[in-house]
């Protein structure tokens, strides 16, 4: 059967100003339904981040065939299909044909031009309006997806309940939103205003890894038989219709990619044209994002973003500003680490997916990470890094390479206050791993490097070195099943 696999996006209601680029690019005006005007002579070009068709992915993601597009409205417009291959750079006219948008005839691509991208224009003829529309295919593989839109928070109510707003409407049918409260509680008014697919949680503040495991948790324990949990910050802005793109992609899946994690990418809000990361990956020294600071405003860019990222050994992994995570029993005895912050979502994944689906238009605006180097801040670095690679497999020497590394580094810049986190992550490193669930609530911005009392660096790495296999068989072995979580952050 023909299915709608992705639907067009209007610019609407923005979530952040300056993103118009995203969505449509050329003269034409809206009105209050969200339908698109065009004037006789004008024209649009949806050659855009929001309204590309990632054809290779969907085809071979999802098994689609018979792709083609709809348009939907009134008045008569020449259309222009182009198709666009990324390892040679062609582009190639598919169709160019005159429309008539009563008719909503589906304008099919051409099976034998298998390109990597389609992407249209519509020139108007007549006075125009474009009310909707989208990209449908025939596949024989749809299936029921219910998930569990996980928001984690912390005392940022100024962004929870617009973005709660935002999406309520919007919500796929069968999905719901788990709110994990970590921070003071909320009135009992503004819960009582959410409609009953909002739920709310109440739970210790134990971090990232704490308030989204709680979610993964009520999840599998719904009796809605949840198939997804999807993993979201609550201090983003969302394009509404990323939920049901990410709905639709996942009702497809072939069943090889069931369980890959969905990733979205993050754009900056400050510049929001500008992506942070579309994927990313540890290497067991840093992190590496993969399509950094590209210019989502530009055709070149947009091509660039759905190529195949140069990973070589390295495995990507989904970081929780919105991850879909696909659920199964099994998991309640494989939980995330209780990082409290810092790595969490790295080791998760790495752990768990067996790759990532991502595609242009599956995103989230969020704040730039400023470069916020604390002591604090290197510990969790050093301790979870470390942690992550003994879990990956990571190579010891990379390890090596990765504490004396940043160690040199703060002997350049004398910092002391640096030198002692970065020893005292590596102790802490070595302890018990049983350790670490005291170390993911609050108390871990108690620590007082002035009454740290540590080994001196060359002691320390000569320890490191003797112990690091047994550290590595203990962490690899630490249980992370419910009972445990519950005895230790509940």
């Amino acid at each position: 059967m023909v299915s709608l696999l992705q639907p067009l996006v209007f610019s609407g209601k923005m979530p952040v100003e300056g993103a118009a680029e995203l969505y449509i690019r050329g003269s034409y005006g809206s009105d209050t339904y969200g339908s698109l005007s065009l004037p006789a002579g004008e024209s649009i070009d949806f050659f855009t981040y929001f309204n590309l068709f990632s054809s290779a992915k969907w085809r071979g993601w999802t098994g689609a065939e018979n792709i083609g597009l709809i348009l939907h409205g009134s008045g008569r417009a020449g259309v222009e299909l182009t198709g666009h291959d990324i390892s040679s750079g062609r582009s190639c006219a598919l169709l160019n044909v005159e429309y008539n948008l009563e008719d909503e005839e589906i304008l099919r691509i051409p099976e034998q031009d298998c390109f990597d991208v389609i992407t249209f224009k519509v020139a108007a003829d007549t006075e125009c309006r474009i009310s909707g529309g989208g990209w449908y295919g025939k596949t024989e593989l749809e299936r029921d997806v219910r998930a569990a839109v996980v928001i984690c928070t912390f005392n940022r109510e100024e962004y929870l309940w617009p973005n709660l707003e935002s999406i309520i409407g919007v919500l796929p049918i069968s999905w719901q939103v788990f709110v994990i409260n970590q921070g003071t509680p909320f009135s009992e008014e503004k819960m009582n205003s959410m409609p009953e697919t909002v739920r709310f949680f109440k739970n210790p503040n134990r971090g990232g890894s704490g308030g989204f495991t709680r979610g993964i948790v009520e999840a599998l324990q719904a009796e809605e038989d949840f198939t997804h949990a999807l993993l979201m910050d609550d201090d983003i802005r969302l394009e509404p219709s990323v939920l049901n793109r990410t709905n639709r992609l996942l009702v497809h899946l072939k069943p090889e990619y069931r369980k890959h994690f969905a990733a979205g990418a993050m754009i900056r809000m400050d510049n929001p044209l500008i992506q942070h990361e579309c994927g990313a990956y540890w290497s067991g020294i840093r992190v590496k994002h993969s399509f950094h600071n590209l210019d989502l405003g530009l055709n070149g860019a947009l091509l660039e973003n759905e190529a195949v990222p140069g990973l070589g050994n390295h495995k990507e992994y989904a970081a929780w500003w919105y991850c879909a995570v696909p659920l199964s029993q099994d998991m309640l005895d494989d939980l995330p680490m209780p990082f409290f912050v810092n790595g969490d979502d790295i080791e998760y994944s790495l752990r768990r997916a067996p790759g990532l689906l991502r595609l242009n238009g599956i995103s989230v605006w969020h704040e730039p990470f400023l470069a916020k180097a604390s002591a604090l801040k290197r510990y969790l670095t050093i301790r979870n890094g470390l942690i992550i690679n003994v879990r990956a497999d990571v190579p010891f020497l990379v390890s090596l390479f990765f504490v004396c590394g940043r160690w040199a580094r703060m002997l350049l810049q004398r910092n002391n206050e640096g030198r002692v986190f970065i020893k005292l992550a590596v102790m802490h490193f070595l302890d018990s791993p049983d350790k670490l669930w005291d170390m993911c609530g609050p108390k871990l911005f108690e620590i007082q490097p002035d009454i740290i009392k540590t080994d001196n660096f060359i002691r320390l790495i000569l320890k490191f070195v003797r112990y690091y296999k047994k550290a590595k068989t203990e962490y690899r072995n630490i249980s992370l099943d419910l009972k445990t979580w519950r005895i230790n952050v509940q």
